[in-house]
């Protein structure tokens, strides 16, 4: 198996693709806190928080801690593998589709800076509302430190894997590369947002 991070156009896109996030974050906060009106804010925080897919399954599991880990689990391979296999396989490129292939790349980048946006102008948002700046980082800091660079992986991993089936990579080698690289980092941070990140927010509160 390749050895994702000694090859330099997969670091290429991991830097980038780490820009974009810095950036969604940045520019979400930033919207969420100073610049969005409450009615649309207070839309975009219903969505992400409550009404989702995931926020809802969640919300279902609260009172089953391994059902919650194994739903917050499965749905952030679900975003993850949206952008490390899905864009491969939907926009599989050949030797006389450079153009097509860079453009889909292009799409992939835009996608997954305007989803996380999102996320990021709905915390934004929720932070002045907690009122606890301690309480918001314990809440996102443990299991985020692991997830993001996950997603971010993800996406380097799709975009290039795009680039790679120019010289005809196999499939497969995709699909190894993301159990391998991608499927424990979540893991990991499912079982911090689950058992660990609720105990931390609740001894941070009695403080």
């Amino acid at each position: 198996m390749i050895s994702l991070f000694k090859e330099d156009i997969f670091k290429k896109y991991f830097i980038q693709f780490g820009v974009l996030f810095c950036l969604s974050l940045v520019i979400g906060v930033g919207i969420g806190m100073y610049v969005l009106p409450h009615s649309i804010a207070e839309i975009t925080t219903d969505y992400v928080f409550d009404k989702s897919v995931s926020a809802q399954l969640i919300d279902h599991a609260k009172d089953n801690m391994l059902y919650t880990f194994i739903v917050i689990f499965v749905n952030n391979i679900i975003v993850s593998s949206i952008f490390a296999i899905l864009f491969p396989i939907v926009y599989y490129s050949s030797r006389d589709e450079i153009d097509k292939m860079m453009s889909s790349i292009k799409f992939m980048k835009i996608l997954f800076f305007l989803q996380l946006l999102v996320i990021w102008i709905a915390v934004g948002y929720i932070i002045p509302l907690i009122n606890n700046n301690l309480v918001s980082i314990i809440a996102l800091v443990p299991h985020g430190i692991i997830e993001i660079p996950a997603l971010i992986i993800s996406a380097a991993l799709g975009a290039w894997f795009m680039e790679m089936q120019i010289n005809k990579l196999p499939r497969t080698e995709l699909y190894k590369m993301f159990i391998v690289y991608v499927a424990p980092l979540l893991f990991v941070a499912a079982l911090i947002e689950t058992y660990i990140t609720p105990v931390l927010v609740e001894i941070v509160i009695r403080l």
